[in-house]
């Protein structure tokens, strides 16, 4: 009787295991870059003239958008930047953060992949809109203790006040 007790709670534990870890491996990130990408190109359709005319698109995904041209130099990824910004969830447009009145500042290194790619694109003073696809955001475990859910694309308007 021990023997088979034994011998199904190790079945029961394996199976478990085995359930756990296809649900881990059911993520994929090339297929959920391209959902990504269909959803910023359907977004960025519905946004004016002003907007779908000068967006650009990064080698990684990410589009953005120069709104304002700084002058002088751009940070790169080892730069501390001081920002001003607000961040949107795409799909829903709720504003999940806000530092338009007050400046942060960051080591760019320690930040998401797509503000380490977007901001060096700014130049001090400038400002741009990025739209973050999931992957260069905070993938598929979000963040914020779910204010930010999983695979969320992301929409940042960064003005770029100083770097060192």
């Amino acid at each position: 009787m021990k023997n088979i007790l034994f011998l199904a709670f190790v079945l029961l534990a394996a199976y478990s295991c085995k359930k756990e870890t296809e649900e881990t491996d059911t993520f994929d990130p090339v297929e959920q870059a391209k959902i990504d990408d269909r959803k910023i190109l359907d977004y960025l359709a519905t946004q004016p003239d002003s907007i779908q005319d000068n967006v650009v698109k990064d080698s990684s995904g990410l589009y953005y958008v120069i709104l304002k041209e700084g002058n002088g130099q751009h940070p790169t990824s080892t730069s501390t930047v001081h920002v001003y910004y607000k961040g949107w969830l795409m799909e829903t447009g709720e504003l999940f953060e806000d530092h338009s009145s007050n400046v942060a500042i960051y080591n760019l290194a320690g930040l998401i992949k797509g503000w380490q790619i977007g901001i060096p694109k700014l130049s001090k003073l400038g400002k741009g809109v990025f739209y973050i696809p999931s992957g260069l955001a905070y993938g598929p475990k979000g963040a914020g203790n779910g204010k930010i859910p999983e695979n969320s694309v992301l929409i940042f308007e960064i003005y770029l006040a100083d770097f060192k």
